[in-house]
């Protein structure tokens, strides 16, 4: 039978030869990191504080009109231009494949 003490030295031994060799890199290392709760709550409560702020701007008035003209416009000489309808079919070589244009 051995002796324990000799047993336990060559543990101790082959422990401390471990200890001595550098740690595997860990590959996915960077997602174990330990959380930070306090940082999550204050980037949640400033994302909710912009959303919220957006939806109070956006619902608090209503759009203005628009107006006004657009510069160098040409006006027409009456409002029937306004009212007009255009057309549009395909060219004259039909839907064949490889034709591309449209008609108005």
């Amino acid at each position: 039978m051995k002796d324990p003490f000799v047993i336990l030295r060559a543990e101790l031994v082959e422990a401390a030869e471990r200890a001595a060799l550098p740690a595997p890199r860990k590959r996915w290392g960077w997602l174990r990191r330990p959380s930070r709760p306090m940082a999550i709550v204050l980037a949640a409560l400033v994302i909710a504080g912009a959303g919220g702020g957006a939806v109070v701007s956006l619902i608090g008035s209503a759009s203005q009109p628009i107006a006004g003209r657009v510069p160098g416009a040409i006006t027409p000489a009456s409002l029937a231009g306004y009212n007009y309808t255009i057309a549009v079919s395909p060219g004259n070589d039909g839907l064949e494949a490889g034709a591309s244009g449209w008609e108005s």
